[in-house]
């Protein structure tokens, strides 16, 4: 993956958009979470073994969410607090991976607990230092700083960020980050089964703290609230820049490569283009000569695919598409030619983060690659089938165009299906937004054919 210069978080009526920004002031990668949607990751639940499968060495942990979670399991497993890992039994886990289609949430019994300095792990031991931190002697010191305090139940991780900060600093964080663990303990005897003991982080802490590093210039953001968040949960706070009123991915001029992201054809500097389908199924990808045509029908192909197994790659990572992707690249007849496009396409996934696996060319021309899912697409988010905005995006940004435009007052008139998720899964995001301007927004179902249309009225 490219180095990540700048964040972009934009805070929206319902949802937050994060961009990562590359140094030409190219977004590598979107992220979408919205309120009602909120990631499961990091969060740490008393749930219920609801069975044991040792054929597959795996259980399933009713932790609250509507569905089982899958834990991997070994003979003998027990979680953090002690207790083994039978049918019918309260355990703690912690959630590394959200439920997809009829899948659960993917858990695990190592709870990991972060700090801005380290990371405890509860029923392991030992001190581990980040590799980033070279000097023998910081590391010794930063080891030192434990030396008053029990290891051999509670491990920790330290941070790069640890280095040259105060060892007073970093016991105190460490105690505290102890004293957290025995307030989730007490809270998990104390709570039913199931129950969250902890809730995830947002996403924008999330891409702070596993994208911030020295080489990240800033974290812009436009919203006070957001800018808290980062500041209590990181330590790149000194890096953050609130935007005077200007949405962030606006400021960062993002907007336009956020917009051309949602759309189906991406072209190529060759006059080709490819085209991108999405289905729950799997996403497509169809490479095309379009104005590149004429002259060594074989070279074209090669000059077009070569380009576009690049362009493919970075569509992918920037629009967050996971799973089985199908790449349709214009037929070659030589073998050294495709063994060149595969090449390239490897050079392309090279720094995805999400292990893209890469199949060879079948005998119909395509080439398939896997790619482990986090999270909706951005197409899942925002557009519906028929690549048109979806409803709840669309009611997004009615919200959103009301935050902006103020006033003492809105009405607004939409269709059924929008007024049906203002009303439903964004009703919280509407009264958040009323608490925020001062006013009630009157919303109006109209009967109208086109379910994108609405109208936005300051007085009634």
């Amino acid at each position: 993956m490219s180095v990540v210069h700048r964040i972009a978080i934009e805070t929206r009526p319902g949802e937050t958009r994060v961009s990562l920004i590359d140094q030409e002031n190219t977004p590598i990668q979107f992220l979408i979470e919205r309120d009602h949607e909120r990631s499961l990751v990091g969060g740490i639940y008393l749930g219920r073994v609801a069975a044991v499968r040792k054929s597959i060495g795996a259980a399933f942990i009713d932790i609250g969410a509507g569905i089982d979670g899958f834990l991997n399991i070994k003979e003998g497993a027990k979680d953090a607090c002690g207790t083994a890992i039978n049918e019918g039994v309260a355990i703690l886990v912690q959630v590394n991976r959200d439920a997809e289609a009829s899948k659960g949430p993917s858990l695990t019994t190592q709870i990991d607990i972060a700090g801005k300095y380290m990371v405890i792990t509860p029923g392991k031991s030992g001190i581990g230092v980040s590799k980033r931190i070279t000097e023998d002697a910081e590391r010794d010191r930063i080891r030192s700083c434990f030396d008053n305090l029990d290891v051999e139940k509670m491990g920790f991780v330290v941070r790069t960020a640890a280095q040259t900060i105060e060892s007073d600093k970093l016991e105190a964080e460490a105690l505290n980050l102890m004293g957290t663990w025995d307030a989730l303990q007490s809270d998990a005897k104390a709570s039913a089964v199931p129950s969250i003991i902890q809730q995830s982080q947002s996403l924008a802490l999330r891409v702070v703290n596993a994208w911030a590093r020295d080489h990240t210039d800033e974290v812009v953001v436009d919203s006070p609230l957001a800018a808290q968040l980062i500041q209590d949960g990181s330590d790149v706070g000194d890096l953050v820049r609130q935007t005077n009123n200007i949405p962030a991915f606006e400021d960062t001029g993002v907007a336009d490569a956020f917009e051309g992201a949602l759309l189906p054809t991406i072209p190529l500097g060759s006059g080709g283009s490819i085209i991108v389908s999405e289905t729950p199924a799997m996403a497509t990808i169809d490479v095309n000569a379009g104005r590149g045509q004429g002259g060594d029908a074989e070279r074209l192909a090669l000059d077009i695919n070569l380009e576009a197994a690049e362009a493919t790659a970075q569509a992918i990572l920037q629009r967050n598409i996971g799973g089985l992707i199908a790449i349709d690249f214009m037929r070659m007849k030589k073998s050294e030619n495709k063994a060149s496009v595969l090449s390239a396409l490897r050079r392309a996934f090279a720094d995805n983060p999400r292990g893209p696996r890469i199949g060879d060319f079948s005998a119909f021309g395509l080439v398939d690659v896997v790619c482990r899912r986090e999270g909706k697409s951005l197409g899942e988010h925002y557009l519906s089938n028929q690549n048109v905005k979806s409803v709840e995006t669309l009611a997004i940004d009615i919200l959103t165009s009301l935050n902006r435009r103020g006033g003492t007052s809105a009405h607004v008139r939409v269709s059924k299906d929008v007024n049906d998720v203002l009303h439903g899964a964004l009703s919280g995001s509407v009264k958040g937004l009323e608490d925020r301007l001062g006013f009630a927004i009157d919303i109006e179902m109209i009967d109208v054919t086109d379910a994108q249309h609405y109208e936005i009225v300051d007085d009634i």
